[in-house]
């Protein structure tokens, strides 16, 4: 049987593989991000949801709090300069 160059047999390599993939399809997390800038809240989300985290979006410090609330999130990020309520 070929080994790949870590020293791990191709059907070896197949399994991690397989294992890995199985474990990004399953749910990882709820992260509210709160995030007024369009851009900045874009590559948080998309670096996220690859991870395989589900995200939720607020984009002002009032709209964050009811999202905690209602979506109660593993994780917050928080802009710490956001109009009106701030991190």
């Amino acid at each position: 049987m070929a080994e790949q160059a870590s020293g791990v047999s191709a059907a070896g390599y197949d399994r991690l593989r397989r294992d890995y993939a199985d474990a990004t399809e399953q749910f990882v997390g709820r992260i509210l991000v709160v995030e007024d800038n369009a851009l900045n809240l874009k590559l948080v989300r998309d670096v996220l949801q690859v991870a395989g985290y589900e995200v939720i979006e607020a984009t002002t410090g009032e709209q964050g709090i009811v999202l905690a609330i209602e979506g109660r999130p593993d994780l917050i990020l928080m802009d710490l300069q956001l109009p009106g309520i701030d991190g």
